[in-house]
C-alpha cells in the first residue's frame, strides 16, 4: 500500500499503531522525536507522515511546518491528545491534511488514510493532466507518412494560418 512515517513517543501506542498499519499492508517507519522524524523524512521517500503534536523535543506545529517544507507532496496526518480548536486551525494552516484526537480509534485512522490516499492520487493525476494540457501540441506529435496523412496535415496547417 503506502510508506508511512509514524512519529509518536508513546511506546505502547507507537507499537500498536505500527502493528495494525503493517497488518493492513502499509510499510511503517517510526520515529520517537522531531529530530528523528526530520532525519528519516530527508532520507526516505514517504507517502504519509502521522505526527503526534506533543513530542519531547519541541513544538509539534513547528515540526509540522518543517516536515511540510521538506516534503511538500507528503501528506501529514496529526494525532494529539490535547485537541483544541486553536491548535487544529493552526495545524491545518501549517499544512496538515487531517487531524485525529487520541485515543486513536483505528478504524477512523484507516478511513482518514483512505481519504488521504484518494486525495494524493487525484492530486498527482491532476498534475499530470495539467502538464499534458500545457504541452505544446504540434507536428512533432504526428507519426506517419501516407498521402492521406500528408493531405490532412497540409489542411490542418493551412487552417492555423
Amino acid at each position: 500500500m503506502a510508506r508511512l512515517l509514524l512519529v509518536e513517543d508513546e511506546t505502547a501506542l507507537r507499537r500498536s499503531m505500527t502493528k495494525g498499519l503493517e497488518e493492513e499492508g502499509h510499510e511503517v517507519l517510526t520515529a520517537v522525536s522531531g529530530d528523528e522524524a526530520v532525519l528519516i523524512s530527508t532520507r526516505e521517500p514517504l507517502d504519509c507522515i502521522i505526527l503526534d503534536l506533543l513530542l519531547p523535543d519541541g513544538d509539534g506545529i513547528e515540526l509540522l511546518r518543517r516536515l511540510h517544507q521538506l516534503n511538500p507532496h507528503t501528506c501529514i496526518l496529526i494525532i494529539t491528545a490535547y485537541a483544541t480548536v486553536e491548535n487544529a486551525v493552526e495545524a491545518f494552516k501549517a499544512g496538515a491534511f487531517d487531524y485525529i484526537v487520541k485515543p486513536v480509534i483505528f478504524a477512523d485512522l484507516l478511513n482518514k488514510l483512505d481519504r488521504l490516499y484518494q486525495f494524493r492520487s487525484l492530486y498527482f493525476e491532476n498534475q499530470t493532466l495539467r502538464r499534458e494540457l500545457a504541452r505544446k501540441e504540434g507536428l512533432d506529435d504526428v507519426i506517419g507518412s501516407s498521402d492521406a496523412g500528408a493531405h490532412l496535415l497540409r489542411t490542418w496547417v493551412s487552417g492555423l494560418s
